[in-house]
């Protein structure tokens, strides 16, 4: 972990989980989800589930934001040799072109696993479900004066001030518990507020810290280029400042923090609450009009953490550490303390609306819109956020439902989104959904610089 504040790490905006048909339709998670998707959305959507038993099988969500995807595939990709594939070598002018693409637009990922998650109808009036899945984020961007160092000539000529580094970085598992119920039936026909029908959920959200990493503010570094005695021709610099960080990592594989069974260095628990108000036309099985609300994950987490301090005056370190690295690991040792930390989780609070719009327009269509209000961990910033979609439903179970939708978040800009969604009618209603976040990135591709795909499965019986 030694190398850890060497890294260029930044502030990770977690928002509330979304894997599911709301992706496609904008981001909406207060309306048109139903079934096992709904338990880390709006939980009295449990109550649309149409059969007795869905069963969510593995799915996966992966979001990326700052390079561009050739840019992705260049930089980190491989290249073709005589002896196979082999990872890509940088030169010293490629290295700095990549450090200055991340100083200037950053690096961030998401990915969210559900691992599993199972519904059943107790009766015509209440659902019950379970639901694990695993949340990963990371944003990284260098210390503003990074390229400048790099781009020095060996020996260094002007001195480098390495600041604003600052940053978070999370891993952590989901356990979920949900209940929906139908607290009113609707009396078709009537569009009045009595005559609506009317769910309730509850999700209960057991929170499991698997990895945690936070530069605090005020981390710089003075750098001074210095001629040592004996020198080979490698950057060298005197070196003052000060690190701070906070971390707790748990010892594991990768396959342990997909999986969610990782070592846990934090715990916590969030609710959510949700409902809906549904109007049925006089000679329609479907709603006609719908509307929702919902609370999503909200609660915090407290994790166990070390903070680490390192004060650097006047040390000279050569090249990137190497030709003394124990003599610099014992110099470098930084002062440590133990500590508890509560942290609120990502939270969101919906308002949405949903309309079918063949009544008017005579075609299968079904329109849908949302405002929001949303969180990041811990609650630094505060994002409101509004989506917006149409929803194709083909009259032929052969072709797929098609939804198109519009993000607008107070902190990026307008976005598309897409979704396919494919209903088999063979034994056991195989669904699946393809979603796509950013589609105005997915058509430029190569030049995108954010971009968000995901795949769902789901069994019904």
């Amino acid at each position: 972990m030694q190398w850890r504040w060497f890294l260029w790490l930044v502030a990770a905006e977690l928002v509330a989980q979304q894997l599911h048909w709301g992706v496609a339709l904008g981001g909406i998670g207060s309306v048109g989800i139903s079934g096992a998707a709904a338990m880390l959305s709006n939980p009295a959507g449990l109550c649309a589930q149409a059969t007795r038993w869905e069963l969510s099988l593995p799915a996966a969500w992966l979001r990326l934001e700052g390079l561009q995807l050739s840019e992705y595939a260049f930089y980190f990709g491989g290249v073709e040799t005589p002896q196979g594939w082999q990872r890509r070598r940088l030169s010293l002018s490629e290295r700095n072109e990549l450090m200055q693409l991340l100083e200037t637009h950053g690096l961030e990922a998401q990915l969210l696993l559900q691992m599993v998650g199972v519904t059943y109808r107790l009766d015509s009036a209440a659902v019950v479900g379970v639901a694990a899945s695993s949340v990963g984020h990371a944003r990284l961007r260098p210390p503003r004066g990074t390229v400048q160092a790099l781009q020095q000539e060996p020996i260094g000529t002007t001195p480098v001030r390495l600041e604003d580094g600052e940053g978070t970085v999370r891993a952590y598992s989901v356990l979920t518990a949900a209940y929906g119920r139908r607290l009113r039936w609707g009396r078709p026909g009537e569009f009045t507020w009595g005559a609506s029908e009317v769910d309730f959920g509850v999700a209960l959200h057991l929170y499991r810290g698997h990895a945690y990493w936070e530069e605090l503010p005020g981390s710089s570094l003075q750098l001074e280029p210095v001629l040592p005695v004996g020198w080979d021709s490698t950057p060298s610099w005197n070196v003052s400042g000060s690190l701070r960080w906070r971390s707790a990592e748990a010892a594991a594989g990768w396959l342990g923090y997909a999986t969610g069974v990782a070592p846990t260095v934090g715990w916590g628990g969030a609710i959510s609450l949700g409902l809906r108000l549904r109007w049925y036309g006089s000679d329609s099985l479907e709603s006609v009009l719908e509307l929702g609300a919902a609370v999503e994950q909200l609660g915090a987490i407290s994790w166990r953490l070390t903070e680490a301090a390192l004060e650097l005056a006047n040390d000279t370190v050569r090249g990137v550490l190497g030709t003394a690295w124990e003599e610099v690991r014992q110099r470098f040792t930084p002062r440590r303390r133990e500590l508890q930390r509560w942290e609120a989780t990502p939270m969101a609070l919906r308002f949405g609306a949903q309309a079918r719009l063949t009544e008017w327009l005579h075609l299968p269509l079904n329109a849908y819109a949302e405002i929001a209000l949303l969180t990041d961990m811990a609650w630094r910033t505060l994002q409101l956020a509004s989506g917006a979609a149409l929803q194709l439903t083909p009259p032929f179970r052969w072709l797929p439902t098609a939804a198109l939708g519009m993000r607008w978040q107070s902190a990026t800009p307008v976005h598309l989104s897409a979704g396919l969604r494919w209903s088999f009618a063979a034994r056991g209603r195989l669904q699946v959904e393809l979603l796509w976040n950013a589609l105005d990135g997915w058509l430029r591709f190569l030049s995108a610089r954010r971009a968000g795909i995901g795949v769902r499965c789901t069994l019904r019986f």
